[in-house]
């Protein structure tokens, strides 16, 4: 994993990341890339581990810093930061996937974090988390990987420009992820009460 640095809060907490890795670009300043780093890390980290396992999801981020090292000629001021980095990231995901012949577009693979699921009741919260964890892991990895980049706050067409796809694909994805998530999750309950 990547070591973060501290740096100043102005540096961190009111530049933009598209002003972060455009300054990044133009200067070939290391703070620049680690405010991007900071700024973004958790979050990376958490979409790739909801979908693979923790230390892979750790290889894949620290590549994908690399990632945008190289290709860093390749930004643009049309381009929206975050939904270019999750690109890089999610290739580099499938590439591995592809490369140990375990694409799994069944959902197969166990979910390690959900942190944005939030209960009040910690009994209750162990057995629903299990229970979430356990249904979207049953998800085929399409529909799983749209489904937590809306959970992570990304817009329609960001998502559709992260994947590849129509927006109106994603829309169909993310809404038979909810559908098939409910119906796991009643059918789960069911057997628990």
């Amino acid at each position: 994993m990547l070591k973060l640095l501290k740096l100043p809060f102005w540096q961190t907490s009111q530049v933009s990341s598209h002003d972060a890795m455009l300054k990044f670009i133009q200067t070939q300043d290391a703070s620049w890339l680690e405010t991007l780093v900071h700024q973004h890390q958790n979050s990376l980290y958490k979409f790739i581990v909801q979908q693979s396992n923790p230390d892979l999801a750790a290889d894949i981020c620290q590549q994908a810093w690399l990632k945008l090292i190289e290709k860093q000629y390749l930004y643009s001021a049309e381009h929206e930061f975050k939904p270019w980095l999750y690109t890089i990231a999610r290739n580099l995901l499938l590439d591995e996937f592809r490369r140990q012949n375990k694409l799994i577009l069944t959902g197969d693979e166990a979910i390690q974090q959900a942190d944005f699921i939030e209960v009040n009741n910690e009994e209750l919260e162990s057995v629903e988390l299990g229970l979430y964890r356990q249904a979207l892991s049953k998800l085929a990895f399409i529909h799983k990987e749209s489904l937590l980049l809306q959970l992570q706050g990304f817009s329609l067409n960001q998502i559709s420009e992260i994947v590849g796809e129509p927006q109106e694909t994603v829309k169909s994805r993310i809404r038979y992820a909810k559908q098939t998530l409910k119906q796991i999750l009643l059918t789960e309950l069911n057997k628990v009460q």
